[in-house]
């Protein structure tokens, strides 16, 4: 009886260790996003001057049809030409998020999150690998991007959205 015990023990510590801890994302996650306008600005490193440059900012975010897409709606006021709006969509089971991979996810008890994705893509033309890092809460909403050119091991902060929620 023993030994069927412990077969039976080790079954399941097997297959307890092959359980995947991989970040993932659920539409849950940014609905909190919605239904609001969110006001602050964008800060962005201006690759002529090498200084950083603010500009006053609103986003919206929308629901769509499909459950795991959201429409992020970027808006101007001092630049109305820079406008724009982006699906995002929540895929591969939420282990990617805007074509970029998942790579961290952390909650508070406040219920605060920080979702960071990466993924390559193209930046001032270059190739580079883009990390987003999102704090999404009830009155807060940040999405930092940082640039990694592969010319060394470290990221260089692109630029800053800093919201706050209008009620």
């Amino acid at each position: 009886m023993n030994k069927y015990l412990l077969l039976i023990i080790f079954f399941i510590f097997t297959a307890l260790s092959f359980k995947s801890d991989e970040p993932v994302v659920t539409s849950d996650d940014f609905n909190i996003l919605t239904s609001y306008k969110w006001t602050g600005k964008l800060t962005y490193l201006d690759y002529q001057s090498n200084k950083e440059v603010s500009i006053p900012a609103y986003i919206t975010v929308e629901k769509t049809e499909d459950p795991d897409a959201f429409i992020f709606i970027n808006e101007f006021p001092d630049e109305p030409k820079a406008n724009s709006s982006e699906t995002i969509r929540i895929e591969d089971n939420g282990k990617v998020f805007g074509n970029e991979s998942v790579t961290e996810k952390i909650s508070d008890e406040e219920g605060s999150l920080k979702i960071v994705t990466e993924g390559e893509g193209m930046d001032d033309e270059k190739p580079a690998l883009i990390r987003h890092t999102y704090f999404i809460s009830k009155s807060k909403f940040t999405v930092q991007k940082d640039v990694n050119f592969r010319d060394g091991n470290n990221f260089l902060k692109r630029n800053i959205y800093e919201f706050e929620r209008e009620d």
